[in-house]
């Protein structure tokens, strides 16, 4: 062990070395989560100045952020209607392509 290392004694010496080793790491973890917080502030007011008269359709980062009624939830085909449909779709060409060789 080098000589200028202390040997802790008691529980609160412990604790000291521990909370010291232990707050630059919390400082630094703050100042990562603070740097990435300002990004998005940054970015926020950028958009924030960009609101105004303007034509066209929002942009995909303010769409979700309007008033607007909320979005319906996408429905999903079963396979089996999936397969029907598909069938269905089939026949009807079928029926066409008949219906032009015959005429």
């Amino acid at each position: 062990m080098p000589a200028t290392m202390a040997v802790p004694k008691t529980d609160l010496e412990i604790s000291k070395m521990a909370l010291t080793n232990t707050i630059p790491v919390i400082l630094e973890s703050l100042q990562k989560r603070r740097a990435a917080i300002d990004q998005v502030i940054a970015a926020l007011q950028a958009l924030a100045d960009t609101e105004g008269p303007r034509r066209g359709r929002r942009p995909k980062a303010l769409a979700g952020l309007g008033a607007g009624a909320p979005a319906k939830p996408r429905r999903r085909m079963s396979e089996e209607t999936r397969r029907k449909m598909s069938e269905a779709a089939r026949k009807r060409a079928e029926r066409r392509r008949a219906e032009q060789g015959k005429a």
